[in-house]
């Protein structure tokens, strides 16, 4: 399966060019996967704080985003997409003691997205990275990748996404 990452810039981690730049300084990179679906087993962004790993990580990679056809658009074009919005950016951590910051998710971007913004202030060494795919989510990644046209067209889904916070609420204007 092809896996592919790409950086998020907007709070959960620097832009790309200064993501680059610590492994071109030599920085070693330790690197943890944290995966969409530990919300459910009680493994949240709070745990990577709680149990020690987030003094030893400087990045952490959000494992998965899907890529796959847009069926809703013409041509079917490839694109990002939450595998598990519930995972993403629905699930509310009401529970304070399970939250990152120690406080209610408020606001509109709630789930693991939310918590992760929230570990980065906490730690902000650590860059959040999201990692395309995996080995089930990858199909669309030789598509995605065959013409220039198509490459941006998912490198500008995931911006929209993952950064621009747009296509969390389907059919609503409405972004975190």
């Amino acid at each position: 399966a092809i896996a592919v990452t790409l950086a998020i810039p907007l709070a959960l981690a620097p832009a790309a060019s200064a993501h680059g730049a610590h492994h071109n300084a030599g920085v070693d990179v330790r690197a943890g996967y944290y995966t969409q679906w530990s919300v459910y087993s009680g493994f949240t962004p709070k745990s990577v704080v709680d149990n020690g790993d987030a003094s030893h990580l400087n990045e952490i990679q959000y494992a998965f985003i899907n890529v796959a056809p847009n069926t809703a658009v013409a041509g079917n074009p490839i694109e990002c997409s939450s595998a598990d919005s519930w995972a993403d950016w629905q699930t509310p951590y009401y529970d304070a003691s399970n939250s990152v910051n120690g406080q209610n998710d408020t606001g509109v971007l709630h789930g693991n997205f939310n918590q992760l913004i929230e570990l980065k202030k906490k730690v902000p060494n650590i860059k959040v990275v999201a990692s395309l795919g995996g080995c089930t989510w990858a199909d669309g990644c030789a598509d995605a990748a065959l013409t220039k046209q198509s490459r941006q067209h998912l490198v500008q889904s995931c911006v929209d996404m993952l950064v621009e916070g747009r296509h969390f609420f389907p059919g609503t204007d409405a972004e975190a």
